[in-house]
């Protein structure tokens, strides 16, 4: 792994996530020049502070694959995102830490019950130029989980189950 903490999704969350959002996600919040997430909106920067919906005559989907050093912040900026009704969809890719009080907001959230995929070991692409085929990778030292709060949950669990290491959670 390199000292930064920003990562791009590989193609077997970018590519099911655009079937799953039937063409680009409205927003990516934490995004970066290199990213592989076909997102209407991408933000390098400001994910934190600017609002997440309504660029897209209220169309309201988000893919967050947030700072893994800022799951605390990132958590609340995406939960409150819901509970104000700017997005009505979020998938996000994050590490499984179960002991830290930013899962128990999460797995708790009452506006959408969450649904969790606990996912095999993720390797990310750093982020750098180059072709998909050039690209380094990073494993993740820690399991990752993508997380849904949405209406779809049939739907998600169809694009993302080759995914699953063992287990599913949520209704």
């Amino acid at each position: 792994m390199s000292d930064s903490d920003s990562y791009c999704s590989p193609p077997e969350i970018a590519d099911p996530l655009e079937q799953f959002a039937n063409g680009p996600v409205s927003m990516d919040p934490f995004s970066n020049p290199f990213s592989l997430i076909k997102a209407r909106r991408a933000l390098f920067a400001g994910g934190l502070h600017l609002p997440w919906g309504g660029y897209e005559n209220g169309d309201g989907d988000a893919f967050e694959n947030p700072p893994y050093s800022r799951l605390t912040v990132c958590t609340d900026k995406g939960l409150h995102e819901m509970m104000s009704g700017n997005i009505h969809e979020l998938i996000r890719l994050v590490t499984v830490s179960t002991s830290t009080e930013w899962w128990k907001r999460a797995v708790t959230f009452r506006k959408y019950n969450v649904r969790l995929l606990f996912t095999r070991r993720i390797s990310f692409l750093l982020p750098c130029a180059g072709s998909l085929k050039k690209r380094k990778t990073a494993n993740a030292r820690h399991e990752s989980v993508l997380m849904y709060y949405g209406a779809r949950a049939g739907r998600f669990e169809k694009y993302f189950a080759h995914l699953s290491q063992w287990t599913r959670w949520g209704r």
